[in-house]
């Protein structure tokens, strides 16, 4: 019996347990088509952004600790890109109601679930494939994504986008699925396109 009926083929064991998730009587997709365009504008007023250097200690420790360059293997960006996204895929369990350790840091976060064979939230998991990339010389963002109506408490995931040069765009990619998205060209698709 699911906790939430109509949801199953959207949750997986683990999220059948936490007390937030789908609500088969809301509409999601009336929501998302009513929801305005994107505004691109320009704002001056916000600080310079940057992203944190692979050559920063942590990020080698990262690299050379889990050996991120076999994980990639040696094809070309977007084989690196997706091979790195299924290797946190399998390297880490997703477990929907445990934020894991104290410090959120991809160190921390790998060698907690080493130690105990416990999994982690997709944020923690969105972490660890930040700094990943981060560390593999991609730029990366963790997003979290917040529903329009909270359900429980809250209808939320986090995920990541990372830069892909070789497209000139940033891509939607999900550690916790190991999904990502195109369109019905093929076309990888940004979460703005999403």
């Amino acid at each position: 019996m699911s906790l939430f009926p109509g949801c199953e083929n959207l949750l997986g064991p683990e999220e059948e347990k936490i007390p937030f998730g789908c609500d088969p009587d809301f509409d999601y997709l009336s929501i998302l088509k009513s929801s305005p365009v994107y505004a691109y504008e320009a704002i001056d007023s916000l600080p310079d952004f940057t992203y944190q250097d692979s050559t920063d200690e942590n990020l080698r420790e990262l690299r050379n600790t889990y050996r991120l360059e076999n994980a990639a293997g040696g094809g070309d960006e977007l084989s690196k890109i997706f091979n790195l996204l299924k290797w946190v895929h399998q390297t880490i369990r997703h477990a929907g109601g445990n934020s894991g350790p104290g410090p959120e840091n991809s160190l921390s976060i790998l060698q907690y679930c080493q130690e105990t064979g416990n999994g982690v939230n997709c944020v923690m998991m969105a972490i660890v494939l930040n700094e990943v990339y981060l560390a593999m010389g991609f730029q990366s963002r963790v997003v979290h994504g917040n529903a329009k109506k909270l359900i429980f408490n809250g209808d939320w995931r986090a995920f990541n986008m990372v830069c892909s040069t070789t497209l000139s765009k940033w891509l939607f990619v999900d550690s916790t699925y190991q999904a990502y998205f195109s369109d019905e060209n093929g076309n990888l698709l940004s979460i703005a396109e999403l």
